[in-house]
C-alpha cells in the first residue's frame, strides 16, 4: 500500500471527525443559548477539549437549567414550577 492510498483512506475519517465536532458545537451552542448559559464559552469548551470531555462537562453543567419559557412573559421556567 502506497502512502497516497493510505492518505485517501484517512480523508473520509477526517471528514467524519470534523462533522462530529461541528455537530457537537452546534448542539451545545443552541442548547446553551436556550438555557441562558454562556453559549460561546460552552461551545469552545465542548469543541476544544479532547475525547468528548467538554461535551460531558456541558451536559453535567446544564442539568437543573430549563429551556422552557413562559408564553406570557418570556422568562425562563424552572422544572419545579407548577
Amino acid at each position: 500500500m502506497s502512502a497516497v492510498t493510505g492518505f485517501i483512506f484517512l480523508i473520509p475519517l477526517l471528514i467524519l471527525v470534523l462533522a462530529a465536532v461541528a455537530a457537537i458545537g452546534v448542539f451545545v451552542y443552541r442548547d446553551a443559548k436556550a438555557r441562558g448559559l454562556s453559549a460561546a464559552a460552552w461551545t469552545i469548551c465542548a469543541v476544544l477539549l479532547p475525547g468528548f470531555v467538554g461535551l460531558a462537562l456541558y451536559l453535567v453543567a446544564r442539568t437543573g437549567r430549563s429551556a422552557l419559557k413562559c408564553p406570557n412573559c418570556g422568562r425562563r421556567v424552572e422544572k419545579t414550577f407548577v
